[in-house]
C-alpha cells in the first residue's frame, strides 16, 4: 500500500504515527495552498503558490529532524544531488536514492527501483520485520492486559510503589519484558534474522580494516550506552562526570534512588574511575606492562591474552569498552577497580553531570560482579602433597 500526502506537515505526522514503512518518496519542492480573498467578493479562492527556496529548505529540514529508518527516495526536477547529495548521504548513507525527473513510467519504475534497492540491502529487512512484529505483539499484549483489568496501568504502577520503586519506570520495564517474550516466540521474525545471519556469515569485510574496526566500535557503544536527555530521571546505571577526568556509575538500586529523591537517604552510591584507568590497567604486571604504542609489534600470543580482559577474566576488575567520553573517540575503554569500593555523592553534585547511561544488561553485570567481589570467601590452603597426589 502507498499512502499519499500533499504537504510536509502531514508527512511528518504520518511518519510519527506509522510504526513501519519501507520507503518515503519525496518531491523536493512541495506546493503550498494559500487562501486569497479577492477584493469585493465574499468567497475564498485557492491559489497555488510555489516558493522554491523556502520549500527546499523545509524539505531538507524535514529530513534532518526526523529519525526514521527506511529508504528515502527523492524524485525531483531540482538538482538535489548537486546541492545536497553529500549532506544527505552523510545522514542516510545507502538508504537514500536521488533520481532526477523525468522517468518514462514514474510509478512503476520507482517501485521497481525500491524493490531492487531493498534486495541489495538485506540488512534493511530486519528493522521492517522487527517493527511490524512489535506493532502486532504490543496490540495483543495491551488487549490481554485490558481484558484482565481495565486499570492495569494503575495496578502495575501501584505494586511498584509498595516496593519503593518508581511506578512509571516499572510499568515500562514490565512492558519491555512482555514484549521481549512475545518477540522471542515469533517465528517470522526469527526466520528473518536467521536469513540475514546466514547471508553474511563467513564473509570478509571489504572495507579498510581501521574503518571496519571503528564501525564495530560505534555499534557496540550504542549497545552499551544511551545518551540521556537533560530532564531524564536519575536511574541505576547513570554515568556521571564527578571531576576533571573522573567519572562514576550509579549503582544505587532503583528503590533506594526514590528515597534519595525524597530526602530519606542523603547520597547515591557510585563506582568511580578515571579517564586513563584502562591504560593504567594494561600497564600492570598481570598484563605484561602493555602500552598502546606496542600494538604493532605485539605477538599473537600476547594479543590473545590481552583480548581476554574484555571477557572480564579478572574478578577484581570490570572493563567497559568504547566509553563515551566524547562523540568522536570510540577506542577509549575504562576499568572499574572493585577493590577500591564505592563512593557516595549528594544528588545535587551529580544530577546535572549525567550525559549517558550504561544499558541493561551491562549495568546488572557490573553490580553483580561488584557484589560478588565484596562477598568473596577465602578457601583453606591445602598441603602440596595432597595437591600433587590429586594430580597423579
Amino acid at each position: 500500500p502507498v499512502l499519499g500526502v500533499k504537504d510536509l506537515d502531514l508527512a511528518e505526522r504520518a511518519i510519527r504515527s506509522i510504526g513501519s514503512f519501507s520507503a518515503i518518496i519525496l518531491d523536493w519542492i512541495f506546493d503550498d495552498r494559500a487562501k486569497l480573498l479577492k477584493p469585493g467578493e465574499g468567497s475564498e479562492e485557492v491559489e497555488f503558490v510555489r516558493a522554491g527556496s523556502v520549500q527546499a529548505d523545509r524539505t531538507l529540514a524535514f529530513l534532518e529532524r526526523n529519525d526514521f529508518y527506511s529508504l528515502v527516495y527523492v524524485y525531483s526536477n531540482e538538482d538535489v544531488e548537486g546541492k545536497y547529495g553529500s549532506q544527505l548521504r552523510e545522514r542516510f548513507a545507502e538508504r537514500i536514492k536521488i533520481q532526477k525527473k523525468p522517468l518514462e513510467h514514474p510509478a512503476e519504475e520507482i517501485i521497481q527501483q525500491i524493490e531492487e534497492w531493498r534486495a541489495q540491502n538485506q540488512n534493511l529487512s530486519i528493522p521492517f520485520a522487527w517493527t511490524a512484529t512489535i506493532n502486532r505483539s504490543i496490540q495483543k499484549i495491551f488487549k490481554e492486559l485490558a481484558d484482565a483489568d481495565k486499570n492495569w496501568v494503575q495496578e502495575i504502577g501501584n505494586s511498584a510503589q509498595d516496593d519503593g520503586v518508581n511506578g512509571e519506570i516499572f510499568v515500562i520495564e514490565i512492558l519491555e519484558y512482555l514484549l521481549a517474550e512475545s518477540l522471542a516466540q515469533n517465528t517470522s521474525l526469527l526466520s528473518s534474522i536467521r536469513d540475514c545471519l546466514a547471508s553474511t556469515s563467513g564473509e570478509k569485510a571489504v572495507d579498510q580494516e581501521l574503518q571496519k574496526e571503528e564501525s564495530v566500535a560505534k555499534l557496540f557503544r550504542r549497545l552499551f550506552y544511551t545518551k540521556l536527555n537533560s530532564d531524564a530521571l536519575i536511574m541505576t546505571g547513570d554515568i556521571c562526570e564527578i571531576g576533571e577526568d573522573q567519572y562514576g556509575i550509579v549503582i544505587t538500586p532503583e528503590c533506594d534512588i526514590k528515597d534519595v529523591l525524597s530526602g530519606k537517604i542523603a547520597t547515591l552510591e557510585l563506582l568511580t574511575f578515571s579517564r586513563d584507568s584502562f591504560d593504567k590497567y594494561l600497564q600492570l604486571g598481570i598484563n605484561d606492562n602493555y602500552k598502546r604504542t606496542s600494538y604493532p609489534n605485539t605477538t599473537d600470543k600476547r594479543l590473545q591474552k590481552l583480548r581476554r580482559v574484555f571477557n572480564q577474566s579478572d574478578p577484581k576488575y570490570h572493563v567497559l569498552p568504547s566509553f563515551p567520553f566524547d562523540e568522536a573517540s570510540f577506542n577509549l575503554s575504562v576499568v572499574v577497580d572493585f577493590s577500591k569500593g564505592s563512593e557516595r555523592f549528594a544528588i545535587g553534585r551529580i544530577k546535572d553531570k549525567r550525559r549517558y547511561k550504561l544499558n541493561s544488561p551491562f549495568i546488572q553485570q557490573v553490580r553483580q560482579r561488584y557484589i560478588s567481589h565484596l562477598g568473596r570467601v577465602g578457601v583453606p590452603s591445602l598441603p602440596l602433597s595432597l595437591r600433587d597426589f590429586n594430580l597423579k
